[in-house]
């Protein structure tokens, strides 16, 4: 099983880099890249790449701080965040980064349980904010794509789940008010028990059999209003300036576009890469780009070259994490065994 599920990963992007290339002039797109402007570039990768980064990795310690006491310095968490990027980067989905920081950092900083909640948290916000910019900006740029059903489709499901999720989200933070005890009695059977039991077990089994830990406990700070609005809030302003960067990458190529169109696509886009189908978005990045991009006029070729320079500012973006990764692997190599000093 685990073998069919490398060859379809890997099937999946080869197959759409394939359709790319097929329906694509790639010498043109190439020379679109040549021409970009590298100042602009340059802004796109600080904006939409670099400092969504930094802030990213500062949410994290804010949410480990501010909900579960946890107070990891910010280098730190910083440079783990770094190293789980590139370690992630190689696995669909970027479940090899989520894989990294709940059990190699949840080891040093506060735990494997705390840790998973904050990274399901984190998704579940990424996935809720997509979904509610997708559907405030659609109206705006709808004009653009009335002739486009398959889209209109697409858009349609993701406000639906965004929908579901914001639902799911009111009726959990409900659940802490003086309607608990109505709505748990009318929510939770027999699966609900089962299901609590299967994930109380399995933190306590990643807390060391800590008895304290329960499903309940460990995810109730995410069950108030304060904290979803302030976590939300981040997000949204981060999505933002993601945007912005966009705008700034199309802006190299000779592209303007309103910056309503960038907050869409690229919502719409982050949602899709969410989704664990091919190993660093290869394929993916690419269709996506010449699809949605496409509905507004961009070119194929303006498109490819464009999740080119997307792919080059991610690289770049994530190479530290590479480096600092390697550097820790050759210190451990180099240092001694423990009880025996340098040879002399």
């Amino acid at each position: 099983m685990k073998r069919l599920s490398f060859w379809l990963g890997l099937a999946v992007p080869v197959a759409l880099l394939a359709l790319v290339i097929a329906s694509v002039d790639v010498p043109a797109a190439l020379g679109s890249l040549r021409g970009a402007d590298p100042f602009r570039v340059g802004v796109a990768f600080l904006l939409a790449f670099l400092l969504p980064l930094l802030l990213l990795a500062w949410r994290w310690r804010w949410l480990l701080r501010r909900f579960y006491g946890i107070d990891a310095d910010y280098r730190f968490i910083l440079e783990e965040y770094w190293i789980a990027l590139f370690v992630g980067y190689w696995v669909p989905g970027g479940i090899g980064s989520d894989v990294y920081r709940a059990v190699h950092v949840g080891r040093r900083a506060g735990g494997i349980p705390a840790n998973v909640a904050v990274i399901v948290g984190e998704r579940f916000w990424a996935l809720l904010v997509y979904g509610v910019l997708v559907l405030l900006t659609y109206p705006l740029v709808a004009t653009s794509l009335d002739a486009r059903p398959p889209v209109k489709q697409a858009v349609l499901q993701v406000g639906t789940l965004a929908a579901l999720c914001g639902v799911g989200l009111c009726v959990a933070l409900l659940l802490k008010d003086s309607l608990r005890g109505r709505l748990r009695s009318a929510i939770r059977g027999r699966l609900m028990e089962r299901l609590s039991a299967m994930a109380t077990a399995l933190l306590r089994s990643a807390a060391g059999g800590d008895r304290n830990v329960t499903f309940s406990t460990i995810l109730a700070p995410f069950f108030q209003w304060r904290n979803q609005a302030s976590g939300l809030g981040l997000m949204i302003a981060i999505q933002v300036i993601t945007s912005v960067g966009g705008r700034q990458l199309l802006l190299a190529l000779g592209v303007d576009l309103p910056l309503v169109v960038h907050v869409f696509v690229w919502a719409l886009m982050n949602f899709f890469f969410l989704l664990p189908v091919a190993v660093g978005g290869f394929g993916v990045r690419e269709a996506s780009f010449i699809l949605l991009f496409g509905l507004f006029g961009v070119s194929r070729e303006t498109s490819l070259a464009a999740s080119f320079l997307t792919l080059l500012c991610t690289l770049t973006a994530i190479l530290p994490g590479g480096l600092l990764w390697l550097n820790r692997g050759f210190g451990r190599r180099a240092a001694p065994p423990e009880g025996q000093g340098p040879e002399a």
